[in-house]
């Protein structure tokens, strides 16, 4: 769950206009840099940048209070 935290998280806040191509029924980044990046990230930049910044301070919350819950070790079976 942090790791995916943290992928969400990593995702550039990108200032100015952004330009689409449509090669086909999808769009897709014309700035191959954007492009390239994971599926969850592109996501974070279509959203926009006030729902991405929301987005993102919940998600910082979240993951603080994941990290807060002290992690279990598995009982061995004598």
């Amino acid at each position: 769950m942090l790791e995916a935290i943290d992928k969400v998280l990593a995702a550039p806040e990108i200032e100015g206009p952004i330009q689409l191509v449509r090669p086909s029924v999808y769009y897709k980044f014309a700035d191959p840099k954007l492009e390239k990046l994971p599926g969850v990230q592109k996501l974070m930049i279509r959203m926009g940048p006030e729902n991405a910044i929301r987005a993102k301070e919940k998600l910082k919350e979240l993951r603080e209070n994941l990290e807060a819950v002290p992690v279990q070790q598995p009982q061995s079976n004598p």
